[in-house]
């Protein structure tokens, strides 16, 4: 639950649809102990996986600049941009059968 939190609070961080710093903790079961810190753009970036940070990428779709395109399936959400690019996150997605359908 708190992972699936920190995407979706690192994905609104980058999309600038969050506050700059939000108070976050959680209880590392490595070090058995609760860990607090402030999320930043900087630490957010930190935790995503390498696979899943955000990257500009080239992305041929015929929709608005502005728009975002959730893959479910390759588990992406592009955020569309001008001359033929967008902005590519990683997401978390529900079970088969919940996932997201539709336009």
């Amino acid at each position: 639950m708190v992972r699936s939190l920190t995407w979706l609070l690192a994905l609104l961080v980058g999309l600038g649809l969050a506050g700059p710093t939000v108070a976050q903790s959680f209880f590392d079961p490595a070090t058995k102990k609760w860990v607090s810190y402030k999320l930043t753009p900087e630490a957010a970036s930190k935790i995503a996986r390498k696979k899943f940070k955000r990257k500009s990428v080239s992305y041929r779709t015929d929709e608005a600049p502005g728009t975002l395109i959730v893959d479910t399936r390759k588990r992406w959400l592009y955020h569309v941009q001008e001359n033929g690019k967008a902005v590519r996150y990683g997401i978390g997605v529900g079970k088969e059968g919940f996932t997201w359908k539709g336009t």
